[in-house]
């Protein structure tokens, strides 16, 4: 897939398809390229030092992933988090912790309907999908060598009444960035009811060990 026909400065008009060039998100929902590919060289002694590291700072992770998908509610974080564990994400050896909240985005997809909600209305308006460059074929590829920095794609899609999931023309826009490490030298306040039922559902459920 190649991005052509851009629409304003780091967004894109439309996406061109090419052979070879693997995952389309505008057919397939976000998990679909890398799931089920475990780790290549797990390392369980990584895969707790991340943890840690994690629990250390969950709510700047919560934070960031809210900013990339919009109104990210409690369900679909630990949703997340049960996900990166099946999924075998903390074992990744090189993997380092401003990586985890891009790679959480690209798990699954965040449609408007599970977001959180306002007096019982979705604050998430449209259809979230996350991606990285063409270089990803699995999580092993984030760390291959490269002579460009991996970039992070973020799509959005209007959801026609009575289609379940998006589709190539519902696409609205999208935009690529690369990766940075800032938010974690930020302090994120959440609500108090927020922190609470995450905190409780980490200290039952998230094992490091």
């Amino acid at each position: 897939m190649s991005v052509v026909a851009p629409s304003t400065t780091g967004s894109i008009g439309h996406f061109a398809h090419m052979r070879g060039s693997g995952y389309c998100p505008t057919k397939s929902s976000a998990a679909s390229p890398y799931a089920g590919l475990p780790p290549r060289n797990p390392d369980q002694e990584a895969a707790r030092r991340m943890k840690r590291a994690f629990l250390a700072n969950w709510k700047k992770h919560f934070g960031q992933l809210d900013w990339f998908v919009k109104g990210l509610a409690i369900d679909e974080f630990i949703a997340v988090i049960r996900t990166a564990n099946k999924e075998r994400i903390w074992e990744y050896v090189d993997l380092e912790e401003y990586q985890l909240p891009y790679v959480f985005a690209t798990l699954m997809d965040f449609p408007p309907g599970r977001s959180y909600k306002k007096n019982g209305v979705p604050t998430r308006k449209l259809w979230f999908r996350c991606w990285f460059d063409a270089s990803v074929q699995r999580y092993d590829d984030i760390w291959i060598h490269r002579e460009t920095p991996l970039m992070f794609w973020r799509a959005w899609y209007s959801l026609p009444e009575g289609k379940r999931k998006p589709k190539v023309e519902d696409l609205i826009d999208s935009y690529e960035e690369g990766l940075t490490a800032v938010f974690l030298e930020r302090d994120k306040f959440l609500p108090h009811y927020v922190e609470t039922q995450i905190s409780t559902w980490l200290t039952r459920y998230f094992r490091v060990d």
